[in-house]
């Protein structure tokens, strides 16, 4: 059994539009990229039970990221946009990517074939743009999950993502 490291779940970021997607990897310039699940219970106490029992009712989901602003990358480009231009609604929604491990834990190499993915559409919300004198300009906020994931299936070679079923 091998452990996964962080480096083996790969982000992609859609630059391009739903009917034409354009992944780019949230890679080089993220500092932290997290997935919080935070779900919703509901408490019930039953009158033969000494202890309450707790139903998971939902998820909401929540991404939270820290960034340094470099200009060549696309994802870090789209994000900034949309903090920048003060966007709101559906101008500030991304589809986003999560891959389970894209590493051959035989090997330790790069998997060629297509990897388990969720594709999650997301509002972003940046919470501070700032910078020291003399240092770089970074981005914290978060990509808030709308609705429900889609699963599938992502090709690291071609950047395609294809729904379970399709």
């Amino acid at each position: 059994m091998a452990q996964v490291l962080r480096y083996m779940i790969a982000d992609y970021l859609n630059c391009g539009t739903s009917s034409t997607p354009d992944w780019k990897l949230m890679g080089t310039g993220f500092t932290k990229l997290d997935e919080q699940l935070n779900p919703e219970t509901k408490e019930t106490a039953y009158i033969n039970d000494k202890s309450k029992t707790t139903y998971t009712l939902g998820y909401k989901n929540v991404f939270p990221f820290d960034a340094e602003y470099i200009d060549s990358e696309d994802a870090i480009n789209k994000i900034y946009g949309i903090a920048r231009d003060r966007k709101v609604g559906t101008a500030a929604e991304v589809e986003y990517i999560r891959t389970d491990n894209i590493i051959d834990a035989a090997t330790g190499l790069p998997k060629t074939t297509p990897v388990a993915a969720r594709k999650f559409k997301c509002s972003v919300e940046v919470t501070e743009i700032s910078g020291d004198p003399g240092g770089e300009l970074k981005m914290t906020g978060n990509l808030n999950g709308i609705g429900d994931f889609v699963e599938g299936t992502f090709n690291l070679t071609t950047k395609a993502f294809t729904a379970a079923g399709s």
